[in-house]
């Protein structure tokens, strides 16, 4: 992927820290991966503003981060929407919404018109799914209608959900989940190895943040390559210290 290329040059981690500091938004904060989303937000150097769209306002004392009741409240350069269900939410984020994949169209179309210019959209998909692709790789209706939106850049991240909802386990638990791994990886392959929430978040920021102009989608195989490429980086970093 040429994005990926160059910023690997770069490095993944500070491939748009000598560009011009952006305001990102924040929709779908309410359950894991919204939550790893927005840590990963917060802790980006190319944002100086991280607004997260909440049910209510929020008093705190986060740094660059700003709690809006309407996702066009503010005006934000790039737009980052993970889509979840109401299943997905953690008590400790129900502020937080979650988005619905009916409501991506209609959020998109209100950020464009308050001047966003990249929309990034994340929305995990079943290891086990094989979905058929209608045109340049865009797999329904709604994502070809987001593709028309005059957005300078839309980024589409198709995270597998397999892995992402892990939390600590005990030996027995680990031993259980070591088999089920073993066996759902027999069936679907490499494309869809699995992936920590936290993971896929840090290489969904830096891939936003590198991306150029157009449509890129990312793949579960492309994810996990890029998680590799940057685990080398954090390697390399760690051994420099």
């Amino acid at each position: 992927m040429k994005q990926l290329d160059q910023a690997l040059g770069m490095g993944l981690r500070g491939a748009a820290t000598e560009a011009p500091r952006r305001t990102a938004l924040l929709m779908g904060a309410g359950g894991r991966l919204g939550e790893r989303m927005l840590d990963q937000l917060l802790g980006q150097t190319a944002y100086d503003k991280v607004f997260a769209w909440s049910r209510q306002p929020i008093s705190g004392t986060v740094l660059k981060l700003v709690c809006v009741e309407a996702p066009d409240a503010l005006q934000a350069d790039d737009v980052y929407c993970v889509v979840g269900s109401a299943d997905d939410h953690l008590r400790r984020t129900e502020v937080y919404h979650t988005v619905s994949e009916d409501a991506v169209l209609d959020l998109a179309r209100r950020v464009l018109a308050n001047g966003a210019q990249r929309f990034i959209l994340i929305t995990p998909i079943s290891a086990f799914s094989q979905p058929a692709a209608l045109h340049n790789k865009l797999q329904n209706v709604a994502e070809l209608e987001l593709a028309a939106l005059p957005f300078e850049t839309l980024l589409v991240v198709r995270p597998s959900t397999w892995g992402m909802g892990r939390k600590e386990e005990g030996w027995f638990a680990r031993m259980v989940r070591g088999a089920i791994d073993q066996i759902t990886h027999t069936m679907v392959g490499k494309r869809n190895m699995p992936m920590t929430a936290q993971r896929v978040a840090e290489v969904t920021v830096a891939q936003a943040v590198a991306a150029g102009r157009g449509l890129t989608i990312l793949e579960p195989d492309q994810l996990l390559a890029d998680a590799v490429a940057l685990a080398d980086e954090e390697k390399q970093e760690a051994r420099a210290s």
